[in-house]
């Protein structure tokens, strides 16, 4: 399964399902902590912060406690996130990944729960969140100076609160992305996070169309199945009988055949151009222990995936017989 950043959604690597790893965003200049494992067990307790009042609205967390099963042993891993929101869900032997934050090589705060067994991701925090206490208290101390600052000058009307709340929200944000645990890269590294990131991209788009003309040749082999049955008891009935039913389904048992041809020729092709994806995305990981011709093969390769993709083409317009099948269904 492959993470996308939660920041800006680009595409950082193929998850490990079992172990650590780490991940950067060349764009936004993250760095991830990526913990991986089987599910042994799990539990969850409500946190109360603030119980229900008949003034106010009660205050809680629910705190998720995932035992993971590691090459390196048992990991215990909590997380908390409050009530209200979406709730984190994993099974036994369910592959799953807890990423967080890094500022330098520490962790810091988790930002997303991953479910890789049912593809389920879940937001649970953010980049420097644990500067946001930090950051608005500098913003508090700027507004609250300003306020008086302008007071005392005798500035008039509720000019002093605005100036104020304007300098403390500016402050405030400026710190907080000031503070935030960015890392710096050279450009040739970030040229190679660059690339990292388009083929996986790429990778992620092949993927779902292989699943999306897997399971279409599989509804289109079933149809053809239960209309090859439904054709043999209309003749053991009597062929007179039923003699134009069976004639559309005489006519649409070809076209499923020609359909299953075709999609075994796009998963040929969609197949063979995700191994060379997977080639690219591994030889853009070993680059610097690569000499430098083979950039020129990168560059052929990726010029082949690109004829195979327009040679494909053509083949998924003929996919549109799929709604004469349904027609011939829908006249039976």
């Amino acid at each position: 399964m492959i993470f996308n950043c939660p920041v800006c959604s680009t595409s950082l690597g193929e998850l490990a399902t079992a172990g650590n790893q780490t991940l950067f965003c060349a764009k936004c200049q993250f760095k991830y902590h990526v913990a991986a494992g089987t599910v042994v067990s799990s539990d969850s307790r409500q946190i109360t912060h603030r119980p229900q009042g008949h003034q106010h609205r009660g205050r809680y967390e629910r705190e998720y406690e995932f035992r993971l099963a590691q090459p390196e042993g048992l990991r215990v891993i909590t997380l908390r996130r409050p009530q209200r929101e979406e709730q984190l869900s994993a099974k036994p032997n369910d592959v799953v990944a807890v990423v967080s934050a890094m500022r330098g090589n520490t962790v810091e705060n988790p930002v997303a729960f991953i479910n890789q067994t049912t593809r389920t991701v879940s937001e649970v925090g953010r980049p420097g969140q644990t500067t946001l206490v930090g950051s608005l208290i500098i913003g508090a101390m700027a507004g609250i100076l300003t306020l008086f600052a302008l007071s005392g000058l005798g500035v008039p009307g509720a000019i002093p609160m605005a100036v104020g709340l304007l300098v403390f929200a500016l402050v405030a944000f400026g710190v907080q992305e000031k503070l935030k645990p960015r890392h710096k890269v050279t450009p040739s590294q970030q040229a190679a996070f660059s690339r990292t990131a388009t083929l996986l991209q790429q990778k992620a788009g092949l993927e779902q169309r292989i699943l999306e003309i897997t399971n279409d040749r599989r509804e289109k082999l079933a149809i053809r199945d239960q209309l090859a049955g439904l054709r043999a008891k209309m003749q053991d009935v009597g062929s007179e009988l039923y003699q134009t039913r069976i004639d559309r389904i005489d006519g649409a048992l070809p076209l499923l055949e020609e359909q299953a041809a075709l999609n075994d020729k796009l998963l040929h092709s969609y197949s063979r151009t995700l191994k060379m994806v997977e080639i690219e995305i591994e030889s853009n990981h070993a680059a610097d222990a690569l000499p430098e011709t083979l950039s020129l093969d990168a560059i052929a390769r990726r010029d082949e995936i690109a004829a195979i993709e327009a040679r494909t083409a053509d083949l998924r317009q003929l996919l549109s017989a799929n709604e004469e099948v349904e027609r011939y269904l829908r006249a039976g």
